[in-house]
């Protein structure tokens, strides 16, 4: 995180039309290009702003490469081990990982490694606008899934004592 001063100083400049300098961070201002519109109809997938805020090029701090990143926006399913719905109620942002794209595999063990630290990443949401929102302020493509809710059908208790011919419902072993 930027300290207080740092971003005062920041908002201070922009207002006096002083241009800042950053010796050792290069600073990204990009235009990025919007979805193809058949990509679009296919997957769900919605358009990415073509221009970035340059106060958000200044503090988010992001790594060159990754400006260009591919988010998936999601709500996540239940576990099978969950009883309850608390932990599904929120929208997720996940990156997209390439097939073969900065991997390597341990001569050893086996195991594949990788330099890009964002395909552990998760971001949590509580609406999915805000996920969008979040996602088009930083200049990423992302696409969003619509959730798959569970479909139940009412029940009441007696149900479960109602004769029927084709289900057996008792097993005798002797």
């Amino acid at each position: 995180m930027l300290s207080f001063n740092f971003k005062r100083s920041i908002l201070k400049a922009q207002k006096q039309n002083i241009g800042l300098r950053f010796e050792s961070t290069k600073i990204i201002t990009s235009t990025l290009i919007n979805s193809s519109i058949e990509q679009s109809a296919q997957n769900d997938v919605s358009p990415v702003l073509e221009n970035r805020d340059p106060l958000i090029d200044i503090l988010s701090t992001q790594v060159e490469g990754t400006v260009k990143n591919k988010v998936r926006i999601y709500r996540p399913a239940l576990t099978v081990m969950q009883s309850g719905k608390n932990r599904s109620r929120h929208w997720q942002i996940d990156f997209d990982n390439l097939p073969f794209g900065n991997r390597w595999t341990n001569q050893l063990m086996g195991w594949q490694g990788s330099c890009d630290n964002t395909q552990s990443l998760r971001l949590k949401f509580t609406t999915k606008e805000q996920a969008i929102q979040f996602a088009e302020k930083q200049g990423w493509e992302y696409s969003v899934f619509k959730p798959n809710n569970p479909k139940f059908k009412p029940k009441s208790y007696k149900a479960n004592f109602v004769y029927n011919p084709d289900k057996l419902r008792f097993i005798y072993t002797k």
